[in-house]
């Protein structure tokens, strides 16, 4: 009587194939649903090698929130800039206070107006309002560092609620 292999060297080889195409697909699943380079939440960011946001931008990409702190490693060496363009939808009809920190320098427009102007003044929060009726309407961020490091955060206080960084959930970005 011959004795039966405890296993089967087929079925070893195919989990052994199986376990390796799902280790090596996981990262390209995970960065699909991420929306890491072009998500359908946040703002499209073009990203410039001068302080100016002149010539073809390095680097364009999909950035979920704007909360940035680059002081240990920033995404280019300085001087940089970085442009965000979208939309925020506001759910509910009122007044939004907005605000910036930025270490060099940042803008925030709301439908073409400026609604906060931080372009001279370092790490202080600088706070604007706008009345907002329901509905998309079209953000602007610009930042600039001319230096080492650099950081931006983007808040807002929606009526009733408390100050937080304005939520990927109510950013699209641009589709240019």
């Amino acid at each position: 009587m011959t004795a039966k292999p405890a296993y089967s060297p087929k079925l070893a080889v195919a989990m052994l194939f199986l376990f390796t195409m799902t280790v090596a697909l996981m990262p390209v699943v995970y960065n699909g649903c991420s929306g890491a380079k072009g998500g359908s939440v946040g703002l499209r960011g073009k990203y410039y090698r001068n302080a100016k946001w002149e010539g073809a931008p390095v680097d364009v990409q999909v950035d979920q929130t704007i909360d940035f702190d680059w002081s240990k490693s920033p995404p280019y060496p300085a001087p940089f800039s970085a442009d965000w363009t979208g939309n925020v939808l506001i759910e509910q009809p009122g007044n939004y206070q907005f605000a910036l920190i930025s270490d060099d320098g940042s803008l925030v427009e709301i439908d073409g107006r400026v609604v906060v102007d931080a372009t001279t003044v370092l790490l202080q929060k600088q706070t604007g309002a706008i009345e907002l009726p329901s509905g998309p309407h079209s953000i602007h961020v610009k930042y600039f560092n001319t230096l080492f490091g650099g950081s931006v955060r983007l808040f807002w206080t929606p009526p009733a609620r408390p100050e937080q960084i304005v939520p990927a959930e109510v950013l699209r970005p641009a589709s240019n």
